[in-house]
């Protein structure tokens, strides 16, 4: 198999990928702070989107940095993106809920 050769044009993603990682994890964990005071489940619905969003990013993240230490966009990497795309469809999925939840509507589009 073929690799596709890593360009240096690409190593400030990965920097740009750590401080979002960094920020969601803060907005994860006070969304869930938020949850346990409140105690609904708008709150929970959110934290659960910004959970599923974090760790796209460190898939996407786990899967650069091996391209770096090897030069090459190997199997790592290759398996880092549809894992990736998969938590950001779940999360647009909670994110349906989260809005459904808050607007009271589109009770018939999905039912829980």
């Amino acid at each position: 198999m073929t690799y596709t050769p890593f360009s240096n044009n690409i190593m400030p993603i990965f920097f740009y990928y750590i401080g979002l990682i960094v920020f969601s994890l803060v907005m994860t964990f006070l969304m869930i702070k938020k949850w346990r005071e409140r105690k609904v489940k708008s709150p929970l619905y959110l934290s659960i989107v910004f959970l599923l969003l974090t760790v796209a990013l460190m898939t996407l993240t786990i899967g650069l940095g091996e391209a770096i230490l090897t030069g090459f966009f190997k199997e790592i990497y290759r398996i880092s993106l549809p894992i990736a795309y998969s938590m950001i469809i779940i999360a647009d999925i909670f994110l349906f809920v989260f809005a459904e939840e808050i607007t009271s509507k589109g009770k018939k589009l999905l039912h829980l």
